[in-house]
């Protein structure tokens, strides 16, 4: 009897010890390991599609990411959000999903690596979407780098500060909102290489601004390339050398090709542009320029093509071939 007893008592302690790691297992699902997600969108407008750019980190490392957009905050079906877990486990930078409200009303950013939610759910924001809000509108939305752009903007809550973003996270300039809601201001192109980005406003509540009169809550920036030389003006000698800087061209590529006044001349060292899209490069003078007056300088970018800088250096005097001026006319532009 008590070798009976004692094979059941542990029979029983076995089976007490499968059913405690049973339910362990049960409780502890993958869902209960999951990284962080967050916008600093809060407020948007109904019908205007809202850009949330998206950061966070400890997620599984590159896996695709899905969300979920709605007024309810239980995952039920996800949609491809379009990027993905870096091999550490972060959301890349500039991670963006556009969405909009069709109502006004509260509504749930939901975040996951799986379509079914089954790796985990995060809540990335709650959203109140509003009937209307306020709006911002720039002078230019194509420029290139250094240029000055104006900002104005109405709507906006008096005692707030509006913040002009580029891209995701780069603020351009923080305003003030004047007593009736309007904002004022300006802003510096970055120096970045040549192509579009993202510039959008942000109010201190968190309520994502419309551009103008559209649809969306950002506009689409152009940066287009430009130049400076050294020096004001040339003889257009044999020999005589200028330097010149370039912005907003296309990060790496060559600028393969240069003419002063019509005439083909070279480089010292083919420039090749940076990252941010500068180059420096020294013109030399190898075929005397016989004009003189303000002249174009044209560059040709191995990715960029030619481009056309309208009186940009003046030649100065007429060039000299042996000991006779040659005479021609002046050239407007």
């Amino acid at each position: 009897m008590q070798k009976i007893a004692s094979k059941t008592i542990t029979a029983l302690i076995v089976a007490m010890l499968m059913a405690s790691l049973a339910s362990l297992a049960f409780i502890t699902p993958a869902k209960a390991v999951i990284g962080s997600a967050s916008t600093p969108v809060s407020k948007a407008i109904k019908n205007v599609t809202t850009r949330y750019y998206i950061t966070g980190s400890g997620w599984t490392p590159n896996a695709a990411f899905y969300y979920q957009w709605g007024t309810s905050n239980v995952w039920s079906s996800g949609t491809a959000a379009g990027f993905t877990a870096d091999s550490n486990g972060n959301i890349p930078p500039g991670s963006y999903i556009d969405l909009s409200g069709s109502t006004a009303g509260t509504y749930y950013l939901l975040l996951s690596q799986t379509s079914d939610g089954s790796s985990g759910v995060v809540l990335v924001a709650t959203v109140s979407v509003k009937d209307t809000g306020p709006s911002f509108s720039l002078s230019s939305t194509s420029d290139y780098p250094d240029t000055t752009i104006q900002v104005s903007g109405s709507g906006f809550t008096p005692g707030q500060t509006v913040k002009i973003y580029w891209g995701p996270s780069t603020v351009l300039a923080t305003l003030s909102v004047a007593s009736d809601g309007t904002i004022s201001g300006s802003f510096t192109v970055p120096t970045v290489s040549k192509g579009e980005y993202c510039v959008w406003a942000l109010q201190s509540d968190g309520f994502a601004a419309r551009y103008g009169s559209t649809g969306s809550s950002y506009t689409t920036f152009t940066v287009t390339p430009t130049i400076r030389v050294d020096r004001l003006s040339i003889a257009g000698r044999v020999g005589e050398t200028f330097t010149i800087t370039g912005k907003g061209w296309t990060a790496g590529e060559s600028i393969t090709a240069v003419s002063v006044a019509g005439q083909t001349e070279a480089f010292v060292t083919t420039p090749i542009v940076a990252s941010d899209g500068t180059f420096t490069g020294t013109v030399r003078i190898d075929y005397a320029i016989d004009a003189t007056g303000p002249a174009n300088i044209i560059l040709t970018g191995s990715i960029t093509g030619q481009k056309t800088f309208t009186g940009v250096i003046v030649v100065s005097t007429p060039a000299v071939i042996g000991d006779e001026a040659i005479s021609v006319s002046v050239v407007t532009c």
